[in-house]
Order: C-alpha cells, then structure tokens, then sequence
C-alpha cells in the first residue's frame, strides 16, 4: 500500500499542521483495519491524545523507522471537513473509472481529492464548518466527518482535482442535505444551535485560542483563501515584491492576534513565508510595526 506516497502533492495546509501519526495494517476482528501507531515509539496509540501527533516530517522518521505503511492526519474539529467514498473507483490499466455518484460529488466540492491507499476509495479535504457530528450513510457508502477522526493520506492525487484544500461551506451543506436530509442544519445557525443546547461549547474568546486554533479560524475567515495562500502555500504573486507579501500576511496575523507583535513573529515563523530575511531584526521589525500601525485595535476579527 505504502507505494502510492506521493509527498509533493500533499497541500501545504495539512503538511503544516502539527497532528500527524503513522500507520500499520493490523488484523482485528478478522478484519484489517488501519491502525494509528506513534511516530516516536512505534506503538499502538490513541488519536485522542495530542500529546503523541507529531509533525510531518517526524512522522515521516517513524514510519521508516518502525516500518508502517503510511502517514495519517487528525481531525479535531477547528474546520477540515473529510468525505471518505468507499468503493467507487474500477480501475482500467492506469485509468481510474469513478461511480456516477462519486464523480459527482467529487465535480461538486471541486476541492483537493486523493485516492485511498488501496486506490479502491476516494478522500476528499475541504475548509468548512461542519455543524454535525461524524456521520456515515453505510448505502450510499459515504462518510463525512469533521473531528475525533483519523484519516490517511496519500498524496495520489485524483486526476483534475485541486491541488488545494478550498472553502467548500455552500458545497458541504448540500452534500449534508442530500445524504443526511433529516440530520442536517443551515451552516449558518449550526453553532448556535450548539451552544443552546450545550453552554459548556460557548466560543472561546480569540485571545486565549490556542496558535492552531486561531490559525484554523483564520483560514476558514471570509477572506481565508488569501490568507492560506499566503501562510500556506507561501505565494506572493499577487504583491509586487516578497516583502510587500510579507507585510499582507502580517496586517492579517495583526487583526486575528490583536495587535500581539510577539505572537505574530511567532506565527509568521510557522508560515511556509519563513525564510532567512526574516531573521534579520531590522526587516522583521519594521514589517510588523507597519502591520501593528495599519490595524486599529478596536477592529474585531469577523468569524465566517
């Protein structure tokens, strides 16, 4: 299974996340399951415990090291959405025959799709806020899930997708209405449904988020496409120069931080920008004052 690893073609944004695992074919049941194992160790693990994901490339160590047959990433609910298609691709030779439904909702979410390790199903990665649980529709043989869930990555892309992982909200409520109709909420009054129902899931204030968190906000903000292009995929063919770039994702780390300049140093260091101008004091300090004096601090971050 390990041969359809394709590292290059893993987008940006998930290759950045700290959340990832190795994993091992293991009989359970009777039945082969793909099983979440540590990077570090080599151990069976638990995908509830942060405190043994790792980044991409310690697990990339792992699986050679303890000899696994790929890598997986964590979802935890701060706005990846997965639709996993069991069963839906024939294959010609070289050429993947997809299930009339699977091509249509591939067509549909036109976000980044890869095949599965068995290269027998599709996952599917879009940015959205998913107000259901996990849910699995076992005859149309379509999952959708958003957090507590291991998904493996391959990197074999499906032909004509996206490179990208997209901002898929419209899209994924459809496909919620038309595999889950009875389940499925307006996106929009998704959250707040939650929190009436459960005062324990209130929002929590952006100061006191976490770095991922608020990163994860921020991508998935009205204007998140500009700022994951930019923290992501490190492009700045839009800006006249590198350092105007670096400036745009600044002004943006300036309003989801509060004007922190040491967070944003912090958070700019994490983005695929970083590079060894920014070492030099004198340009990262300027470039972050200029960011701190353009953003007013009574401005409050717009949460889409």
């Amino acid at each position: 299974m390990g041969r359809y690893f394709f590292e290059d073609r893993i987008p940006r944004s998930l290759i950045s996340r700290h959340r990832w695992l190795c994993w091992r074919l293991q009989a359970r049941n009777g039945k082969l399951t793909k099983a979440p194992i540590n990077p570090r160790t080599g151990a069976l693990t638990s995908i509830s415990d942060p405190s043994v994901w790792s980044n991409f490339n310690l697990a990339k160590i792992g699986r050679d090291r303890f000899g696994c047959d790929g890598l997986g990433f964590v979802l935890n609910g701060d706005g990846l959405v997965a639709i996993d298609l069991d069963d839906c691709v024939k294959w010609d030779d070289q050429n993947p025959r997809f299930d009339n439904q699977a091509g249509a909702i591939i067509r549909a979410l036109g976000s980044y799709a890869e095949f599965s390790p068995s290269r027998n199903g599709i996952h599917i990665l879009a940015f959205g806020d998913l107000p259901l649980a996990n849910r699995r529709n076992e005859a149309a043989r379509v999952e959708i899930y958003s957090r507590k869930q291991y998904l493996t990555v391959t990197g074999d892309l499906v032909p004509g997708s996206s490179v990208s992982i997209c901002n898929r909200q419209l899209q994924l409520r459809a496909l919620l209405n038309q595999f889950f109709p009875g389940e499925a909420r307006d996106f929009s009054q998704g959250r707040a449904s939650e929190y009436r129902r459960d005062p324990r899931t209130t929002p929590t204030p952006l100061r006191v988020l976490d770095d991922d968190s608020l990163l994860m906000r921020a991508r998935s903000a009205k204007n998140g496409t500009r700022f994951r292009t930019l923290f992501d995929d490190g492009t700045a063919c839009e800006y006249s120069s590198d350092s105007e770039a670096d400036l745009a994702l600044c002004l943006i780390l300036a309003f989801w931080t509060g004007r922190d300049g040491d967070r944003i140093d912090r958070l700019f260091r994490r983005s695929a920008r970083m590079r060894e101008k920014w070492e030099r004091e004198d340009y990262r300090t300027r470039t972050i004052d200029r960011a701190l004096n353009r953003v007013q601090s009574t401005w409050k971050p717009r949460i889409y």
